[in-house]
């Protein structure tokens, strides 16, 4: 919105709804079974961003369906544990990026195939791309300004006096901060370079850009 765009929500109630209209965002009430309706809201739309669930294929296929042909823009939000291992807490090497091959664990085999289907979605006339945010940090900029991660963790490490980690605890988490992901959605979608994954090393150079 600061970067001058009108901007389209949906909310699974109507209280949430109204708290996104009065932020200036024209919202709309609809769940991940309302196809029908999220078609129609990516018809009028000139470019599309789910950020509502990386896993959620029949929602994705819906949306893509919508786009065929419209040469719009389509943001995709997956993760980058589709490059987690099985490593229990023990130090390891690897640098990911997005040409980096991929050895998916099995919980991560649906994900790594819904970011290739939207990613192939740029054969059909849309411009796809798929955002890899690692550990997002900061405080939350919508109506929930806490996150489903950091903030249950801190809690149980306070009521148990202990903060826990896996083995060792040695693994290395990247991290972006919230604000620089969302500038990272807007470069990309001026950026236009269709079927392409970001990962966080993109992230981290792109967000430094005047």
């Amino acid at each position: 919105m600061a970067a001058g765009h009108q901007v389209v929500g949906t909310a699974r109630t109507q209280d949430k709804a109204r708290a996104l209209e009065a932020r200036g965002i024209q919202a709309t009430v609809a769940s991940f079974d309302d196809l029908d309706v999220l078609a129609r809201l990516a018809k009028e739309s000139d470019a599309v961003i789910n950020g509502a669930s990386a896993d959620e294929r029949k929602v994705v296929e819906a949306l893509l369906a919508a786009l065929k042909g419209s040469g719009k823009h389509f943001i995709h939000t997956s993760g980058s544990s589709i490059v987690a291992t099985g490593a229990g807490g023990e130090l390891t090497q690897g640098v990911h990026d997005e040409d980096t091959p991929i050895e998916p664990v099995p919980e991560k085999v649906a994900r790594i195939s819904l970011d290739k289907a939207v990613l192939d979605a740029a054969k059909d006339g849309i411009h796809t791309n798929v955002i890899c945010p690692c550990l997002i940090y900061g405080k939350g900029l919508g109506l929930n300004p806490d996150s489903v991660q950091l903030p249950p963790l801190i809690q149980y490490a306070r009521e148990t006096g202990t903060a826990r980690y896996i083995g060792k605890g040695e693994n290395v988490w990247s991290n972006v901060h919230i604000e620089d992901l969302a500038d990272l959605y807007l470069l990309v979608w001026s950026a236009r370079r269709p079927g392409r994954s970001i990962s966080r090393r993109t992230a981290r150079r792109t967000s430094a850009t005047p």
